[in-house]
């Protein structure tokens, strides 16, 4: 218990960035603005970042299996990033299908769903499009709703069919209001 323990930090010398450049397959990326630029220090976790972001604009533009890559020399004081972007294939919806035992409630329809035929398959439009449908059962009194996704992709992943399978459970209704413990106002209010 009476030892000291004691570390001795030799930093090197400080990397910054010389470069960046984006490489991988022709999606146009290039008007989106990267933290990681020159003469930036070389930070791990803006790198991770920009990937993160890089990998998302494609996701956006529909290709589902999309990563990004990030090579970064460690021995280079002025280190040439680079990007290596691998979209992956275009996947579009085939089809789109809501399964319920119940009808979707009317007064409490979503809004167009998000996905459907024809466009780009996207998981945040699919995360979305489950959101509102869940929200429309609990609203018309299905509390304890569930709505589960699948996705089936084609074998080359150019087509997703998409179905929501929605399992209401029991409609609830509200049989009374009991107002009590009025001290300051009117049960009329």
């Amino acid at each position: 218990w009476g030892q000291a323990l004691v570390f001795e930090v030799a930093p090197g010398p400080r990397q910054a960035v010389g470069s960046v450049r984006l490489l991988g397959d022709p999606v146009p990326l290039g008007t989106l603005a990267l933290a990681t630029r020159p003469p930036e220090p070389l930070r791990d976790e803006v790198l991770s970042a920009d990937a993160t972001r890089l990998r998302r604009a494609l996701e956006l533009r529909g290709h589902a299996e999309a990563r990004v890559e990030v090579e970064a020399p460690d021995d280079d004081p002025e280190a040439g990033v680079v990007f290596r972007a691998h979209a992956g294939p275009a996947t579009q919806v085939a089809s789109l299908e809501i399964e319920t035992p119940v009808p979707v409630p009317r007064s409490e329809a979503p809004h167009e769903l998000r996905l459907r035929k024809g466009v780009p398959y996207r998981v945040a439009d699919l995360a979305q499009d489950r959101a509102n449908l869940l929200s429309a059962f609990r609203n018309a009194g299905y509390l304890q709703a569930e709505v589960a996704p699948e996705v089936e992709f084609s074998d080359d992943h150019r087509e997703a069919r998409v179905t929501l399978r929605v399992v209401p459970g029991p409609q609830t209704e509200v049989e009374h209001v009991v107002v009590a413990g009025l001290e300051r106002t009117r049960e009329v209010v």
